[in-house]
């Protein structure tokens, strides 16, 4: 019989040795972003989420912690949006020069990441090392996780399930047990995926089957409650926040019952759907069947009972259960594409595999259980390999960084018009309308660089106009749906008013009077660029002002003016006098600094005047005239304005997120409560303990809670 030391060696060996063939196998899948060759450009990756990391990593290498971002739309909150990840330790990987590769490290960081856990939690419930392997292959090698990688804040969640698990299911004391799941979860919310963080919270109950564990979803939201806040106090000014989705946006992505072979059948990988494919392959789902028929009744009823509530989730439009609780559960409107819960049935396989070849080995004589073993698991991690590398559209970075004709033209064009540095980002309006159809990722990304469409334009220092977003503020989509409703000439009036340069468009646009098409190379997609040659500056000096019944008035009448006064009208709500107003003759407005979160200007003029800045109106900005504290006026439904009065002045505004100062007091109270917990009451409950003079069997030494 081994000594004890000598078994303990063997199996830190054995541990190692699996360890390492798990790492071979991520890192195999992952190599070509381990070596920086390729980068994820399917759709949402270029278009949105690799322009947010872009502009997070630039002002992170310049010492700035943004809370707005100024390229979208007219600017927009960047902390609040809540998938920017800036509170999320992992982003720090971006700092990793050159950006391409800082983006790569923290994509294939949270495969490896939820692959490490999965291994642990599997170990600590009890499961083969080679049962875990397979299971920690096959959740992190499999087809939902592998399509998630186009939407970095949802993969970047849910790589905390295992961790949430493995923290509830170590044999530790019940208040550590629930600290540390709590600080796990509380990293899923900062990733800025309430679902993924929903499903993870939602599993662990269901697995721990100990109603303390209820405790750690709110305890994780104290945690985080620096990010949640702010989240919160935009969501109150969002179209989303303020009148929810329709029907048809929640039900968006339903999935069907043909697409559930799709976890056994590779054929059925679909480039159009939210998840491109499910393969996990027949040997995981054929273990995870054993293991589901070998487990006890209790945990069969429960593993059942949450596949068939996710699949049911997950059916969307082609199910009852999502529509129901559209209908009478206050909330679900808010969220949308349930496709995404399929995720969790990727969860309930990978690791029931892991289960049933841990019952197949044990099953099997002697070494035959383990040669079967690692068998099925050389089969089951073969056949996801071949199936699963490279399921996401890439393109070599280097081609994803050079701007595109387009680009590069716009930024010729700005530099001949003698743009200054320190003014905020040029912007453009991507008009989609009557453009290519795409049959395939690779055209999707074609067409996304041709017109610059969505935040694509970020990558290369531009701003667009009509960028889409998860939060849309609800003043921004009233402007796209006025734009929408106005004949083309107003429209571009507007766009022309808010200080937009260039209109990149598919169809052609006839030039005239303010409008003019740049010469551009032929390309394959046919996009075209149109110069407004009367656009606005980023911040002038007001003509004329006058007076709204609301907000809402406002842009209407904005909108309404445009193609007549031009860039030169503000109208603000209820204004007395506005008639009396008149322009100062000298306007000199110049920008001297500017910012994510911050702005001065230099503004000469011979008598008071209206100075609007185009960049978006919200609570948290505040102005300074020669630091002093000025009113920022909401100008033209939309956009901000100050006072200044005659002379030489500096007007400087800066941001700061509203409920940020609450939200990180409560974070830092619950961390301190935790300290307390951890700390104090064992000390007491020693103290007590001597003083009694028996030890409680719940603090025994050799006790350890199951």
């Amino acid at each position: 019989m081994p000594r004890p030391s000598t078994a303990r060696a063997t199996g830190r060996l054995r541990t190692a040795l699996a360890l390492a063939v798990l790492a071979l196998i991520v890192g195999w899948v992952e190599l070509p972003f381990l070596l920086d060759r390729a980068i994820v450009v399917e759709r949402d990756a270029l278009s949105s989420i690799l322009p947010m990391r872009a502009f997070l990593a630039r002002a992170l290498a310049a010492g700035e912690w943004p809370m707005w971002n100024p390229a979208p739309v007219l600017g927009k909150p960047f902390l609040a949006e809540w998938q920017t990840g800036l509170f999320y330790p992992p982003t720090a990987l971006l700092l990793v020069p050159p950006f391409s590769r800082g983006f790569n490290l923290l994509f294939t960081f949270h495969y490896a990441w939820s692959a490490l856990g999965a291994f642990l939690w599997l170990r600590v419930v009890g499961v083969t090392r080679l049962g875990a392997l397979l299971g920690a292959v096959v959740w992190s090698c499999g087809g939902a996780l592998v399509s998630l990688g186009h939407l970095l804040n949802h993969l970047m969640a849910v790589a905390w399930l295992p961790w949430v698990l493995w923290a509830w299911a170590r044999p530790h004391r019940v208040r550590h047990r629930i600290v540390v799941a709590a600080a796990m979860l509380s990293f899923a919310l900062f990733t800025g995926s309430p679902e993924m963080t929903l499903l993870i919270a939602g599993l662990l109950v269901v697995t721990s089957r100990d109603p303390r564990s209820l405790l750690v979803p709110p305890l994780a939201a104290g945690l985080a409650a620096a990010q949640l806040v702010p989240v919160w106090v935009y969501l109150g000014q969002t179209e989303r926040g303020l009148h929810g989705m329709s029907a048809a946006s929640v039900m968006a992505y339903s999935t069907s019952l043909g697409r559930i072979a799709g976890f056994v059948d590779p054929s059925a990988a679909d480039s159009t759907a939210f998840l491109p494919t499910l393969y996990v392959g027949v040997v995981p789902v054929a273990l995870a069947l054993a293991g589901l028929w070998l487990a006890p009744t209790s945990r069969r009823l429960a593993a059942l009972l949450v596949a068939i509530v996710l699949v049911g989730l997950a059916l969307g439009a082609n199910g009852g259960l999502l529509p129901l609780l559209y209908e009478w559960l206050p909330g679900v409107e808010l969220l949308r594409y349930p496709e995404k819960l399929l995720v969790g049935v990727h969860a309930l396989i990978a690791f029931g595999a892991a289960y049933g070849l841990a019952e197949v080995g044990r099953r099997l004589p002697g070494t035959a259980g383990v040669v079967a073993a690692a068998l099925l698991v050389a089969i089951a991690c073969a056949d996801l390999i071949h199936a699963n590398r490279g399921v996401l559209f890439t393109l070599p970075p280097a081609s994803v960084f050079q701007a595109p004709p387009i680009a590069r033209a716009m930024e010729e064009d700005a530099h001949a018009a003698g743009s200054s540095a320190v003014e905020p980002p040029p912007r453009y309006y991507a008009n989609a309308v009557h453009g290519p159809r795409a049959s395939s990722p690779a055209e999707v990304a074609g067409l996304d660089r041709a017109i610059l469409f969505a935040s694509t334009g970020e990558l290369y220092g531009l701003g667009n106009v009509n960028t889409p977003a998860s939060l849309n503020l609800a003043s921004h989509e009233r402007l796209q749906m006025a734009l929408e409703r106005a004949p083309r000439d107003r429209a571009l009036a507007v766009l022309a008013a808010l200080g937009t340069r260039w209109v990149t468009s598919f169809s052609p646009i006839a030039e005239g009077d303010g409008i003019r098409e740049v010469p551009l190379p032929r390309t394959r997609f046919g996009a075209r660029l149109y110069e407004l040659t009367r656009a606005s500056a980023h911040a002038f000096v007001a003509e004329q002002v006058t007076g709204a019944a609301s907000d809402r008035a406002a842009l209407e009448r904005f909108v309404a003016s445009a193609d007549a006064t031009g860039s030169r009208l503000a109208v603000l709500e209820g204004v007395e006098g506005a008639a009396e107003y008149r322009a100062p003759r000298q306007r000199d407005v110049r920008f001297v600094e500017s910012g994510p979160d911050h702005l001065a200007l230099e503004v000469v003029i011979d008598a008071a005047g209206l100075v609007i800045v185009n960049d978006t109106y919200l609570p948290g900005w505040r102005a300074t005239i020669d630091g002093n504290p000025a009113a920022i006026e909401r100008v033209n439904g939309l956009v901000r304005g100050v006072w200044v009065p005659a002379g030489r002045h500096r007007v400087e505004m800066r941001y700061l997120a509203p409920g940020l100062a609450v939200g990180s007091a409560i974070s830092l109270s619950v961390l301190a409560a935790i300290g307390l917990v951890l700390a104090i009451v064992p000390r007491r409950a020693r103290a007590r303990l001597a003083r009694i003079g028996r030890p409680e069997p719940a603090l025994a030494g050799s006790y350890r809670e199951p």
